[in-house]
């Protein structure tokens, strides 16, 4: 991966993670959507299809993560730090054109949706991370990370939310 790229999602991640503690997290999760190949099941009953685990991308997996260093990894307060992760996986032995898509959700519902295309070798996997520390100034709320991934073969998501107390 180039290292413009890298800057380019590091700095994404970044702003997640300000937008993130500013805005104000509830309860903290980590949430990994797992993958299953694909399913003859979904096709025959349109109810199953709506559940997430079942109708993820197969060549994808991902997650998203927010927690808190304090007590309950699920709330922060003043002065903890809030770890603001995601991960995106290709399971095949191909590349991939895959269009990534964060969106993070303030406690008021106002979204920031943040998206590019990333070239992903064989196995690859893409993991950023940011820590912060909350500051006393924060509003207090929930907020929710997800991460999207897809290609050719659909969409996989994950979501995390965490409180600021």
């Amino acid at each position: 991966m180039s290292t413009n790229l890298r800057r380019k999602l590091s700095s994404i991640v970044l702003l997640i993670g300000v937008m993130g503690l500013i805005a104000a997290p509830a309860f903290a999760t980590t949430a990994t959507s797992t993958q299953n190949p694909e399913n003859p099941e979904l096709a025959q009953n349109p109810e199953l299809a709506q559940n997430p685990e079942l109708a993820q991308n197969p060549e994808l997996t991902v997650s998203a993560s927010l927690t808190s260093n304090g007590p309950n990894p699920d709330v922060a307060t003043v002065g903890n730090q809030v770890s603001a992760a995601f991960s995106v996986t290709n399971k095949t032995f191909k590349f991939l054109k895959v269009k990534l898509r964060l969106v993070l959700t303030f406690p008021a519902g106002q979204a920031i949706p943040l998206s590019l295309t990333i070239p992903f070798a064989p196995t690859q996997t893409l993991s950023p991370q940011v820590t912060i520390t909350v500051p006393d100034f924060l509003p207090k709320g929930v907020y929710q990370l997800t991460t999207e991934a897809s290609d050719a073969k659909g969409v996989s998501s994950a979501t995390a939310t965490i409180t600021i107390l």
